[in-house]
């Protein structure tokens, strides 16, 4: 059963693009640690002018390997400091999905 972290992101004005170069540095830093890396641009519908990052592991233990690893990654510790305290970036939504059994 796949399990995906999905996070979607409204860019700041005028920060879009520095945002997605950002979000270039973060899927390398999930995909050494064990992550699955997708990121979309929504273009019709929901919420016009995301972005939408998707990180997929094969199941819960893969997903909670990946969590610990990620929060002992010192690498991911300095990023992540780095980018609260300058934000490109509003987060509008944030969650965990699974795999609809049976469909």
């Amino acid at each position: 059963m796949t399990v995906s972290s999905v996070i979607i992101w409204r860019p700041k004005d005028g920060k879009r693009q520095e945002f997605l170069g950002r979000l270039a540095e973060i899927k390398k830093i999930h995909e050494r640690v064990g992550a699955h890396v997708r990121v979309r641009l929504t273009a019709v519908g929901g919420q016009p002018g995301t972005v939408v990052y998707i990180a997929d592991h094969d199941d819960w233990e893969k997903f909670g390997q990946f969590r610990h690893t990620l929060d002992n990654d010192s690498e991911w510790q300095g990023f992540l400091a780095n980018a609260q305290a300058n934000p490109l970036a509003e987060m509008v939504q944030s969650s965990v999905i699974v795999d609809a059994p049976g469909i």
